[in-house]
């Protein structure tokens, strides 16, 4: 039985989305133009031809609903036409039970008609949670990498990264100022019962300037850049291995992360802002959950909506001070984060279909 899709869990790549259910079904549609002797298939592993393949059957037409995969792996789609051209696809949430915001960060077109390849990258949230059957699932996707943005008080205050044995670990803290008032609202709130301590530290459109600046401000930042740097040549240094870099919530760090690698691979501006605002998506829940304990604690959580929610204009902002004072990405690349020209080539082989 095919159960209702979940949007949380949908992707797409060059007018091929995939979307799954809560129950583990597919379903899959496509606009192509060769519409006759399709082939579909699915694979764990969407970057080499070699790996083991599911020919799968469906009705002609532009779509299909796939039963009987094995609920437990990551799969990734490709429906292939006559003349050859292919396209694959898969979700664009990782289903983790212990993580909300853990995405794999391919499929976005770029400007120059390439796109980013599936089961390279992911983002995520914190991975403190993470069920055994997560860090199974994660082993199975062939992460190796896995970087840690939260620092040494986030990380003891939520509890280590659950991660496979064979995984290699950074830990590469980066704190910025929307994580930082958060955080103290958070302990000011509900540790301490202290509403008039959030209104002062909140008010009078404090929370407001956090959020709209704060992400610019970490372009100023030479230690925030190259944390992010590092974590950009761990990419070019093993272009084979997927990486998956996370920090407490998947929305702020992870999220500038993020930009500046889609920016750098040549993916349009308009992509970049809809990855950013995807999290307010994902994270919805987990939200609602701290709204519904700070008003509790008599906290009006419009002072807190700010510092949880993401909004365009706040990596708009990014995207604009980047080419003004750098004029573009590979500009950027070279002399804010200091990566070398080679680097940057190196990235964008890994991640950048032909």
């Amino acid at each position: 039985m095919v159960g209702s899709v979940t949007e949380a869990h949908s992707g797409d790549s060059a007018g091929f989305q995939v979307a799954m259910s809560d129950g583990g079904e597919f379903t899959l549609s496509w606009a192509l133009d060769e519409v006759s002797e399709l082939t579909l298939s699915a694979s764990e592993d969407p970057n080499d031809p070699d790996a083991a393949t599911v020919e799968l059957a469906f009705a002609a037409g532009g779509s299909a609903e796939i039963t009987g995969l094995a609920p437990d792996r990551r799969w990734y789609f490709t429906v292939a036409g006559p003349t050859g051209r292919a396209v694959t696809s898969g979700t664009r949430q990782v289903a983790l039970r212990g993580a909300q915001n853990a995405r794999d960060i391919g499929g976005y077109p770029t400007v120059d008609g390439r796109s980013v390849r599936w089961g390279k990258v992911f983002r995520a949230d914190s991975l403190s949670a993470l069920t055994d059957e997560d860090v199974d699932y994660l082993d199975r996707s062939r992460i190796r990498t896995v970087v840690d943005f939260r620092g040494p008080q986030e990380v003891a205050a939520a509890g280590p990264d659950r991660v496979s044995a064979g995984t290699t670990h950074i830990q590469t803290p980066l704190m910025d100022d929307s994580t930082n008032a958060f955080a103290a609202v958070m302990s000011t709130a509900l540790a301490e019962g202290d509403r008039d301590a959030v209104i002062e530290m909140l008010g009078g459109g404090k929370a407001e300037e956090l959020s709209e600046h704060g992400f610019v401000r970490q372009l100023g930042r030479p230690t925030t850049m190259a944390g992010y740097a590092d974590t950009l040549r761990r990419i070019a240094d093993a272009p084979d291995e997927p990486l998956l870099y996370h920090c407490a919530g998947g929305k702020d760090r992870t999220s500038m992360m993020t930009a500046l690698l889609l920016g750098i691979l040549g993916v349009p501006d308009q992509a970049i802002v809809d990855d950013f605002v995807l999290s307010n998506h994902f994270n919805k829940h987990r939200n609602n959950q701290r709204f519904a304990a700070l008003a509790a604690r008599g906290v009006d959580i419009e002072l807190v909506r700010p510092l949880m929610e993401q909004r365009p204009s706040q990596i708009e902002a990014v995207l604009a001070a980047i080419r003004e004072q750098y004029g573009d990405w590979d500009a950027f690349a070279l002399e804010c984060l200091k990566l070398s020209a080679t680097e940057i080539e190196s990235i964008r082989r890994a991640l950048l279909s032909n």
